[in-house]
């Protein structure tokens, strides 16, 4: 398991915005996928400051997640390549549904509870 905190929108100041596709592809975000989920052009939300807010924008967190779900296939991979190949595991662990961190801050984003600038920093890779 992996956590983070992460930087909540000012529910006080709150507004949209609309960015550029580029940038919510240099995220990671699946275009099709958040296309079908949300509207598009796809409207995220920034905080523009308040006295609430001390002018930042944000006003509180919210954690962001990793677990992965540790069963008979994957205890045997992780004694065969634990110490080799980690990215093996990591892909076997995707695909078993492991959500990753940034997914999480990426779906919290879309959802308009934080920022895309909060998710790059949060989740520099």
């Amino acid at each position: 398991m992996a956590q983070r905190l992460l930087r909540k929108i000012c529910p006080y100041c709150v507004s949209n915005i609309t960015v550029d596709d580029e940038i919510l592809i240099s995220l990671g975000v699946d275009l099709e996928k958040a296309k079908k989920q949300y509207s598009y052009p796809i409207a995220l939300k920034e905080g523009k400051g308040c006295t609430r807010c001390r002018g930042t924008g944000y006003l509180g967190r919210t954690g962001i997640f990793e677990v992965m779900n540790i069963d008979r296939n994957m205890r045997q991979l992780i004694a065969e390549h634990g110490e080799v190949n980690t990215e093996v595991i990591r892909k076997k662990a995707l695909s078993n549904g492991m959500t990753t961190l940034r997914n999480d801050a990426i779906d919290k984003m879309l959802q308009g509870i934080t920022t895309y600038q909060e998710v790059a920093r949060i989740t520099d890779m």
